[in-house]
């Protein structure tokens, strides 16, 4: 099930002509959106469960919510590096710069995809 910033996020891409897979569920940590051709995987991450620096220090009070954003950053860290590991570009939207400058992450997004189809 998507969030509302996954789904502010897939309809900037369709605005945009850009058409990921979305939920990609045949790949570790099953990516947000997923350009195949151009092994693009995007995570569109939470600033709240993973934990962005945005977020004050003091934010998470209980130790269950501290255990669980400790374990989902070492999940996040562990993904990361086996998609790279297998060729894949991983790209982390947070939804705190989403919210701020969705423009900024449509030019992300092209940048990456142009720069894996060696056209930068």
């Amino acid at each position: 099930m998507k969030s509302a910033f996954e789904r502010d996020l897939s309809l900037l891409f369709r605005r945009d002509a850009l058409s990921p897979e979305e939920q990609v569920r045949d790949l570790l940590g099953r990516p947000d959106f997923v350009f195949r051709q151009e092994k693009v995987a995007v995570f569109a991450h939470g600033c709240y469960w993973h934990a962005h620096e945005c977020l004050p220090q003091g934010h998470v009070t209980s130790p269950n919510q501290r255990k669980r954003r400790v374990d989902q950053i070492a999940r996040d860290q562990h993904v990361r590096s086996e998609l790279e590991r297998e060729g894949w570009a991983v790209l982390v939207i947070w939804e705190c710069h989403f919210r701020d400058s969705p423009e900024d992450v449509l030019k992300l997004i092209r940048h990456w995809r142009l720069r894996r189809l060696g056209h930068i």
